[in-house]
């Protein structure tokens, strides 16, 4: 359940990630997702796999292993919803250069992980929805 004060940490999440550089496994798209996940509702969706991925191969393999980010998004955060009813806070994903990427929606444009920091996408364009309550 979000904390009740989630928007307010939803900005500062927003400004604290604004200018980290994209890292495997500590700034990727499923840290990235799974940090504001644990800031909004005290519940890290991530915990098990913490540490133990650096590289694309690694997270590549975590992936496989696991049906893919759209099974792992899924099983952390439940049944999807259509973009069109994402909001402020839920978690989001989009075909990005790197492949099938999570995001995090704020408003109408989500925030993604970048070579130098945030990177924003229209809302419209994600393909899929996650809300996170």
């Amino acid at each position: 359940m979000r904390l009740e004060h989630w928007p307010e940490l939803l900005d500062a999440y927003v400004a604290s990630v604004a200018r980290t550089p994209f890292a495997w496994g500590s700034h990727d798209c499923c840290t990235l997702a799974a940090d504001w996940v644990l800031a909004c509702t005290g519940v890290d969706p991530m915990e098990p796999l913490r540490g133990t991925y650096r590289t694309s191969t690694g997270a590549q393999r975590i992936l496989f292993a696991n049906g893919g980010i759209e099974a792992m998004a899924g099983a952390a955060l439940g049944g999807v919803i259509a973009t069109a009813f994402a909001q402020r806070g839920d978690v989001v994903l989009a075909a990005r250069s790197l492949g099938p990427t999570l995001g995090v929606c704020i408003g109408v444009d989500a925030i993604f992980p970048g070579i130098d920091g945030a990177e924003r996408l229209l809302i419209m364009r994600c393909t899929r929805a996650w809300r996170v309550s």
